[in-house]
């Protein structure tokens, strides 16, 4: 059975990783293409061409870049591109995130690039109040989405965040890959 196989009915996933050529993130984002998801890219720290250089540009919803280049473009290529210009405005990003899941009626994945990026510049509280009223939103719209956190993160940190989601998928050597009966999810 394949990670997407075993997150399926989650639709809230933490994976322990980098994206940096996660095999993990290319299947989780397949799978919901292959279901008729557009996906939405929200990236950190770099600008949103290099994002979209690494993307098929025919299922993507958009990408939302946080704390990319200034001035960057609406569009690269056929792709809409949004920014957040400060990686530790939360409210700023979270009210693009609230305005393009409604746009998507639920139709919508997203790839959370770096949970790791908003620790860095945000405070861990803060971060995780942001999460919550993220993965209810997702939740609620209908929509899914997995948050990269990178492994070197302490034991409480990883906890914390982990236990916002619905599934946690670590991919080690084989993949670990935890889920929550529904009726146990936050906001149920």
């Amino acid at each position: 059975m394949t990670v997407s196989d075993r997150v399926a009915d989650a639709p809230t996933v933490l994976v322990i990783d980098s994206t940096d050529e996660s095999s993990v993130c290319r299947e989780l984002v397949e799978a919901d293409v292959s279901a008729g998801r557009e996906v939405l890219w929200v990236c950190h720290e770099r600008s949103a061409c290099e994002a979209v250089g690494t993307i098929d540009e025919t299922d993507t919803a958009g990408v939302l870049s946080v704390g990319g280049l200034p001035g960057e473009a609406d569009a690269v290529g056929d792709v809409h591109v949004e920014s957040v210009s400060k990686p530790g405005d939360l409210p700023a990003l979270g009210l693009k995130l609230s305005r393009l899941l409604s746009e998507h009626d639920g139709e919508l994945t997203i790839c959370f690039e770096s949970i790791t990026a908003l620790l860095e510049h945000a405070d861990r509280n803060g971060v995780c109040r942001f999460l919550h009223t993220l993965t209810a939103q997702i939740r609620e719209a209908g929509a899914r989405a997995h948050f990269h956190l990178a492994p070197d993160h302490d034991v409480e940190t990883t906890g914390t965040v982990a236990s916002l989601c619905d599934a946690l998928v670590d991919p080690d050597t084989e993949p670990t890959v935890r889920t929550r009966p529904p009726t146990e999810r936050p906001d149920s």
